[in-house]
């Protein structure tokens, strides 16, 4: 009499035990389970292993090819009686999950609709990295469709298989059959599946590619079989609809904080529910939400990293887990996972170990790009060797299809973008180490980034500028990094060179503090630097210390760029060097020595004949006029320098011109006039992202609604210009502060203190875009209505003036910043 499927299932466990020499307690340790497990199947009774068990047990006892396929796969007819042709039960075998699945809601419910829906897609394939949560996803998704297949779901898992080969005779065993010495495995599973209304659902397809045609046919006899299967990469085949897997949401960088906001994160989510299921009492707080949702986004939403790092909470806490995240790949996650899944590290090895040589290379390389990369720069930084471009773009695509690189959600400025995910960045910085040529390829890194912000910085002050502004910030990652490479040598001045190249960027996308910091150490680091290399970083770093408010420092940095300007001899830094030390004698209340230097750039800029330069003397010089009340002189500086400012295309320097005018014409009361020329600016310094700037022109207008008799919209604009200076870090500070004091206490009184708090706020929690569409829409409607004396009945205070308040004692209307223009 034959044994039994249970029975010989338990007595083929003990015979494999026996022959590894093992005991049900050394099995059962090395496997991660318990001994009553092992000795509950040994028994027979425990007649439905999960397919992990068994791929953990094989593990452990050291199986592979046919004979580990056999073992793993047994279990699907253990309660079968022996005999061919079909089975004798249901063939459904659906490992569930034993926690809920989270963050996937809007997947699982149009997936499910796609593996239920009509004929197009009956090979659907979950692709992604691994630990991103593929076969997780397909478990949930089987179990929500099982209703739909008459014949149910079998799961496969072809993990542990090593020949392509074996696919369709696991395949056969896993649906309940038996093979048969005259029916090849291919003819006997179309056979029995021709007919069947059934969910087939393959795990781990990746490295078993070359299986894939026998799919197709199996999917083309049989018209009611859907198969749903994970891979890292496609199957590639035809009728294939290939379903990307992406990470988990992470709370937005830079967002105001709200625990709420984070909280409902999805990554957040997931990993708040894997530390409390160690620890219960672990809470979110608003004292470590921010921790929490920079440990989501340092591991990018994927769910594996997620996991393994909350098991480290309790011992570490949130605050020393952050600044360990290095260390993670290497971390173990829960015991009952597969082994290649039960690190990150394993399962990056996993994906690694199916590359091409080649493929690897390409894959160790792009892992200096710490903030993505075009195809360009893949093929500037990554060919050399036997990397050809050809081979670059034909690798670059297969990393891609085998999901260890990414495309951008957009494309960037320059086309589309590639790269990682940072944990699988960070793995494949350390296969670089291991290659021993790492520091060759930092260095072409760094000479790339050199080499691209020498090129765009001359745009910068050109009629596009806003386009390569666009441009640096895709590639800001990749500069930071190529500063922290090129500031270790201590053999060339690169590091200084590169951090003089990017002062625009840093100026006008409120990069201030720094900018500063890569500019100090780029001195200090590169301290034997021509002079006109120095005095242009020292001029520089005078320029974000206005912004920032920090005087002391501007005056000092300027200083020493005007002593450097004279070794040798050289007109235009002389120009700008007198030029910022004319705003920081404005700022500090010196108004004479202001004029006086300010005049003295105008001099020397028409002297070398320098446009741009020009322009920017005569913003400096029509702010110090406006400041010390002579409109009529600043308009005429002002004017000279928009028509230059717009004969050079410097989208910049026109818009700082727009915004002065704007101040005069506020002065001499035209209300219409400067609420345009503020509209026009604030339009031009948004497209640039400049926020400092902008503020100057939501400043001006507020006091354009001020004087209209609309105290609460200028209440929240103020709010708003407030917000734009901190979130950057400038100086929030205006240059006529009793003016201002003296404007805003009016604003109060005629809508009281809780109405002005209130529009304030609504201001600052405004975005930069809607707070211009409010503005614009604002000038709009003020402009058609200025001539209508009820145009602004409800926000209009009794007795309110139709302009500014000028009482014997108030200084003049000026802008909040000394700008120096761009």
């Amino acid at each position: 009499m034959s044994l039994s499927g249970v029975e010989a299932f338990s007595a083929r466990l003990r015979r494999l035990r026996h022959t590894a020499g093992l005991t049900q307690e050394e099995l059962a340790h090395s496997a991660g389970l318990s001994t009553n497990a092992v000795s509950q199947l040994e028994r027979g009774l425990r007649r439905h292993p999960y397919p992990h068990t068994l791929g953990a047990l094989a593990d452990a006892l050291d199986l592979d090819g046919a004979e580990r396929a056999a073992f793993v796969a047994r279990p699907a007819s253990l309660d079968r009686s022996p005999g061919s042709g079909a089975p004798s039960t249901s063939p459904e075998v659906l490992p569930g999950g034993d926690t809920p699945l989270i963050g996937r809601d809007d997947e699982v419910t149009s997936l499910v609709s796609r593996l239920t829906g009509g004929s197009a897609g009956r090979l659907l394939t979950l692709t992604g990295p691994g630990g991103v949560g593929k076969s997780r996803l397909a478990r949930d998704l089987a179990a929500c469709a099982r209703g739909a297949f008459a014949d149910g779901v079998v799961f496969v898992p072809l993990a542990s298989l090593t020949d392509p080969s074996l696919v369709v005779p696991t395949i056969v065993r896993a649906v309940g059959l038996r093979e048969e010495a005259q029916t090849p495995p291919g003819e006997l599973l179309s056979e029995y599946l021709r007919d069947k209304s059934l969910l087939l659902v393959l795990d781990n397809c990746e490295h078993l590619l070359a299986a894939a045609p026998r799919i197709a046919e199996l999917l083309s006899v049989c018209p009611t079989l859907r198969i749903l299967a994970t891979s890292r990469s496609r199957l590639g085949v035809r009728g294939e609809r290939a379903c990307p897997v992406e990470p988990l949401a992470v709370p937005e960088a830079g967002a105001p904080h709200h625990l709420a906001r984070i909280s409902n994160a999805p990554a957040v989510r997931l990993f708040m529910a894997r530390v409390q299921d160690a620890d219960p009492e672990f809470a979110l707080t608003p004292d470590n939400a921010e921790e929490i949702a920079e440990i989501s986004r340092r591991l990018s939403g994927l769910p594996l990293a997620l996991e393994v790092a909350a098991a480290r909470v309790s011992f570490l806490g949130s605050t020393q887990l952050l600044t360990r995240l290095d260390g993670v790949l290497g971390l173990c996650g829960a015991r009952d996972l597969p082994e290649r899944q039960r690190t990150l590290r394993a399962t990056l090895d996993w994906s690694h170990d199916l590359l091409s040589r080649a493929e690897q290379v390409l894959f160790h390389r792009l892992a200096v790009f710490a903030g993505g990369f075009d195809l360009e720069a893949a093929e500037a930084v990554s060919a050399g060797g036997e990397l050809t471009s050809d081979v670059v773009l034909a690798s670059l695509e297969n990393l891609w299809e085998q999901a260890l690189v990414r495309t951008a959600a957009a494309p960037g400025p320059a086309g589309m973008r590639y790269g990682m995910l940072e944990p699988v960045r960070q793995y494949a910085l350390e296969r670089l180490a291991d290659s021993g040529e790492e520091d060759q390829v930092r260095a072409r890194h760094a000479d790339w980034c050199l080499t691209l912000a020498q090129r765009v910085e001359p745009e910068l002050s050109g009629s596009d500028q806003s386009r390569w502004l666009d441009v640096l910030d895709a590639e800001h990652g990749n500069l930071r990094a190529a500063l922290a490479e090129t500031l270790r040598r201590t053999d060339d001045d690169a590091g200084l060179r590169l951090a003089v190249a990017l002062r625009r960027f840093w100026y006008v996308r409120g990069h201030l503090q720094e900018g500063r910091r890569w500019l100090q150490e780029a001195l200090t680091a590169c301290s034997s630097a021509a002079p006109p290399l120095r005095g242009a970083a020292l001029s520089a770093l005078g320029h974000l210390a206005v912004k920032q408010g920090d005087f002391t420092a501007a005056q000092s940095s300027y200083t020493q760029a005007l002593e450097l300007a004279t070794a040798p001899p050289s007109t235009r830094a002389t120009a700008a060097a007198t030029g910022g030390l004319a705003v920081v004698a404005l700022w500090t209340g010196a108004h004479e020595r202001a004029t006086r230097l300010s005049r003295q750039s105008i001099a020397l800029c028409r002297e070398t004949g320098d446009p741009s330069g020009l322009a920017t003397a005569l913003n400096v010089a029509g702010l110090v006029e406006i400041q010390r009340g002579r409109h009529r002189d600043a308009a005429v500086l002002l004017e000279e320098g928009l028509a230059v400012s717009r004969a050079a295309g410097d989208e910049g320097l026109t818009a700082a011109h727009l915004n002065k005018l704007g101040w005069c014409h506020l002065e001499g009361e035209h209300l219409d006039q400067a609420a345009r020329s503020f509209g026009d600016a604030l339009t031009r310094f948004a497209r640039l992202g400049e926020q400092w700037l902008a503020a100057d022109c939501l400043d001006g207008l507020a006091r354009v609604m001020l004087a209209r008799g609309r105290p609460t919209r200028a209440a929240r604009l103020w709010g708003a210009a407030d917000a734009q200076c901190t979130v950057i870090g400038a100086t929030t500070l205006p240059l006529d502060p009793s003016v201002y004091e003296r404007l805003t206490s009016r604003a109060r009184a005629e809508i009281g203190e809780d109405a002005f708090a209130a529009a304030w706020a609504q201001g600052a929690a405004l975005s930069p875009d809607r707070v211009l569409g409010e503005a614009l829409e604002e000038i709009a409607i003020e402009g058609a209505a200025e001539n209508t004396p009820a145009a602004h009945g409800a926000d209009r205070s009794p007795g309110a003036r139709s302009r500014l308040p000028r009482d014997p004692g108030d200084a003049l209307p000026a802008p909040r910043g000394g700008q120096i223009g761009q």
